[in-house]
């Protein structure tokens, strides 16, 4: 078929754009805008727009470096992902689905498309939810902002929130525990936890409207409040 490779551990800087409608196995640098219908094998770096067609695959680790936009439809499937301190990365209305591994370090603001990780979330910056849903398959570490939106948020995994975890209107479910050593500020969207809630010393919790619901223990050392018309169960 068709393909670029690059051999020997390089990498190709590219200063426009990169179209790919085949398969690449060349780690690149794109200054440019990307526009990608095929498959990429190895790593990317992104300083620009993120362009999909025909619902292509990057099958290696994805950096972002700059104001990154997920344009165009269909599901972009990455191994893993890192947007760098001080870079933005802008989904839109597009789906993606990170295999791997996500560290937020940056800005990541999320649309109206789905958001699905099979891995953990580590967000050391600021992430910002909106209509569309996000699944993550593994633990989520909060040690800076996280906003959810109205779309629903399912974590399989572990909840440590040591930031800023706000709740908004959509409905979030935890399989596993939520440590809060932060502060957790629920809004209008239910909140389901099948483990433990255990909120630390000095941290504070606190629900509005939604309801909470929990299967495990409660632990408490800090200030919990429920507020708002929000149920208890």
């Amino acid at each position: 078929g068709t393909g670029v490779t690059v051999s020997g551990g390089s990498k190709l800087t590219v200063g426009g754009t990169v179209t790919n409608k085949g398969t690449l196995n060349a780690p690149l640098e794109i200054t440019g805008a990307l526009t990608n219908s095929g498959t990429v094998n190895s790593s990317l770096t992104l300083n620009d727009t993120y362009t999909l067609t025909n619902n292509g695959t990057v099958n290696a680790p994805v950096e972002f470096n700059g104001v990154t936009t997920l344009a165009g439809s269909g599901t972009t499937t990455f191994s893993s992902a890192t947007i760098n301190s001080g870079k933005t990365l802008k989904t839109s209305g597009h789906n993606i689905t990170i295999s791997g591994d996500c560290t937020n370090n940056g800005t990541l603001t999320a649309g109206a498309g789905s958001i699905t990780m099979t891995g953990n979330l580590a967000n050391n910056g600021t992430f910002t939810g909106a209509g569309g849903n996000i699944s993550i398959t593994g633990d989520l570490t909060n040690a800076s902002t996280f906003k959810t939106g109205a779309g629903a948020l399912s974590l399989i995994g572990n909840l440590a929130n040591n930031g800023t975890f706000t709740a908004n209107t959509g409905a979030i479910t935890m399989t596993g525990n939520l440590t809060n050593s932060g502060t957790f500020n629920g809004a209008g969207g239910t909140i389901s936890i099948t483990g433990d809630l255990t909120n630390a010393s000095t941290s504070t919790f606190k629900t509005a409207a939604g309801a909470l619901s929990l299967s495990g223990n409660l632990t408490n050392s800090g200030t919990f409040t429920i507020g708002g018309a929000g149920a208890v169960t």
